[in-house]
């Protein structure tokens, strides 16, 4: 079976989970034209049970073998099932028609298989074969056996849900197929595996291979209290980390440790009088300190060191990362387009609309964002239907001038989760105006990495995103989508960040990835540091 969808197809966007019945798939295409093939082999009867999420009056998914159609499930319809019989090479197609496909099972029952593979030796045909034994088309994604279990372990890796292995053992020896175009699930993070390393490189970096190598500016921010100072003081001893980039600077708010130790502190420091306090919130209880970076980030502009180089990296010292790595994964991933001395408007309008506050009466004090999501939410909206009831103007609703990405949730956007997908900006600068997006949640804060025109833009055109403070957001979600609301490019590079909050497994510290977060211990954070750079080694 394979996936037969356009470039905009979305898999399992994450808005619509409290709605799926466990252990479902479901996706759709925004051009309405979404479509999962089955090619069937042998002879039985096919039991499928399917639905469409979608709640508009007129959305169905329908259900065809070959041309006839079998059956529809109309708006909400979670759960239907249908038994379709089935002979040697028939298709069934499961078609978006105004809804978003949802399966929660298929069955077999199977009369007949068939194959073309010669019989091993000793052995004879039969009407049953294993299913590590079928014939694999070529050219097409096999999801039998150990490949579904891969390609379901990496979905619900993605998702956070339970893998096959706790459903079923699956055949040890069957091979995934991998085809361009076909299934794609979000970035596969198999560490210490160079195969896979240099295939992400080939594909995001193809032709970019001629750029300079990036420079970069690197500072952190420094509690002078707990293990901070002494984690940074082992960097420094090594010379890793902030000491391999062409310039730094430590800021902290005082010289002196701040606990029970007292004295000195062990590395210098840029001292910025602020205080470092901040409140904790949000829907992960993350730290609310957006106010105290947006001071940080201030400073850097006024000292004006990183107008000197490409771009500027803001690190977090629990972060274990090679700006080597770093220099290579950015001469490679962010394309030459880009890059250039001269960047023109790429016709995106993320500014000078009305895509802030609600200004119906009752509603002042919901953003547009929050607003268009209430609408997909419990409306049961598409993105687009809720854009353009938002606009309407006021009594009759917000006033809101939105694109998607402004406030559409991200996970339905397959070009804002892909590795290496670029969502062009609109800002005209004399130089380029890109930052990167480490993780397919959304910017993560231990490695954040900007040009030295996307930090001018940040700092001078932050008064833009006021309506975005009152959000309870770290400052990094809050730093993304404010870049993106003032029209800076933005770039996925997956690979730059490996950390927990993104769905992945860092302790393993593996080849290829530029970081690794968090490690908190100086034990720990030696140790994954000389894992990752050993497995490169030979």
């Amino acid at each position: 079976w394979w996936f037969g969808w356009d470039d905009e197809y979305s898999f399992k966007p994450l808005f619509y989970r409290d709605f799926a019945p466990p252990y479902s798939y479901w996706g759709f295409s925004i051009e309405g034209d979404g479509r999962v093939e089955l090619r069937l082999r042998g002879t039985g009867v096919l039991t499928l049970d399917f639905g469409n999420l979608m709640g508009t009056p007129d959305s169905r998914v329908l259900v065809y073998l070959n041309l006839d159609q079998k059956t529809s499930a109309g708006p909400s319809v979670l759960s239907k099932t249908v038994d379709v019989a089935y002979q040697d090479a028939d298709s069934l197609t499961i078609v978006q028609d105004g809804g978003i496909i949802l399966i929660n099972r298929i069955a077999f029952s199977c009369w007949t298989t068939t194959t073309t593979r010669a019989p091993r030796e000793g052995s004879t045909s039969t009407s049953r074969e294993s299913v590590d034994e079928r014939t694999r088309e070529p050219g097409r994604s096999d999801v039998d056996g150990a490949a579904g279990a891969e390609m379901a372990d990496e979905v619900m890796e993605v998702l956070g849900g339970p893998k096959h292995g706790a459903l079923a053992e699956a055949p040890q020896e069957a091979v995934r197929e991998k085809e361009p175009g076909r299934f794609r699930a979000g970035p596969s993070r198999i560490h210490g595996d160079a195969a896979k390393e240099k295939e992400r490189n080939e594909r995001i970096g193809a032709g970019n291979s001629t750029q300079p190598q990036a420079t970069l500016f690197c500072f952190t921010l420094m509690l002078p209290y707990g293990y901070e100072p002494w984690l940074l003081a082992a960097q420094n001893e090594r010379q890793l980390t902030f000491w391999r980039c062409d310039e730094r600077t430590i800021f902290s708010n005082s010289t002196t440790l701040l606990d029970k130790s007292g004295g000195p502190l062990p590395i210098a420091v840029d001292v910025i009088d602020i205080s470092l306090a901040v409140d904790y919130g949000g829907k992960w209880h993350t730290a609310l300190n957006a106010p105290v970076f947006n001071q940080v980030w201030q400073r850097v502009v006024d000292m004006g060191v990183y107008l000197h180089f490409a771009y500027t990296v803001k690190a977090d010292i629990d972060c274990v990362w090679f700006p080597d790595r770093l220099r290579h994964a950015l001469q490679l991933g962010v394309p030459e387009a880009l890059t250039a001395d001269v960047a023109t408007p790429a016709g995106r309008r993320l500014t000078g609309g009305t895509c802030s506050m609600c200004r119906q009466k009752g509603r002042e004090a919901d953003t547009c964002e929050d607003h268009v999501r209430w609408l997909m939410r419990l409306r049961g909206k598409t993105c687009q239907e809720a854009l353009v009831l938002s606009a309407r103007p006021p009594p009759m609703d917000c006033g809101c001038q939105c694109q998607a990405l402004e406030a559409c949730d991200l996970s339905g956007f397959p070009h804002a989760l892909d590795d290496g997908q670029v969502i062009r900006g609109n800002i005209a600068t004399l130089k380029p105006a890109v930052y990167i997006n480490n993780c397919r949640f959304g910017l993560h804060g231990p490695i954040e990495v900007l040009s030295a025109a996307a930090v001018s833009v940040f700092i001078n055109m932050r008064s833009q995103c006021d309506f975005l403070e009152d959000q309870p957001w770290g400052e990094d979600k809050l730093m993304d989508r404010c870049l993106m609301a003032i029209g800076v490019s933005r770039v996925n590079l997956f690979g730059v960040l490996t950390e927990t909050a993104c769905g992945e497994n860092p302790g393993l510290c593996g080849a290829g990835d530029v970081a690794f977060h968090p490690f908190k211990s100086t034990r720990d954070w030696v140790e994954c540091w000389t894992s990752s750079k050993n497995s490169l080694r030979g």
